[in-house]
């Protein structure tokens, strides 16, 4: 019993291992949002002009981009959120709800606090 549960042991251990350096890779792939990742990533994100105090959602595959875009037609753009995905679909998807549905962009507005 005891050889069992020493094999099982060791078996745990690499397989602990291995989900470490998995999540490692991971972390490491992970973007600020303005920094470019190993992958690609589609963006969506709000942003508030803050001298009319409009609210602004939209997607994007380069957000750096997209903020020098909007900063170059109206200095006063801040970004307030932003949402990674690495799938165009899930992440205009997001867009859409967000933009039509009321009770998801309500929910999101309520969490950010706008």
């Amino acid at each position: 019993m005891a050889q069992i549960y020493g094999i099982f042991k060791n078996y745990l251990g690499i397989r602990a291992l291995k989900l470490q350096k998995f999540i490692l890779t991971l972390a490491s792939g992970i973007s600020d949002g303005l920094t470019q990742p190993s992958m690609t990533m589609d963006y969506v994100y709000i942003i508030r002009n803050n001298r009319t105090k409009r609210v602004y959602i939209g997607y994007t595959k380069n957000l750096r981009r997209r903020l020098i875009e909007q900063k170059k037609e109206d200095n006063e753009i801040e970004l307030v959120y932003y949402e990674a995905y690495n799938n165009e679909k899930l992440a205009r998807l997001r867009e859409r709800r967000l933009k039509l549905y009321g009770s998801a962009w309500r929910g999101l507005k309520k969490r950010l606090g706008l």
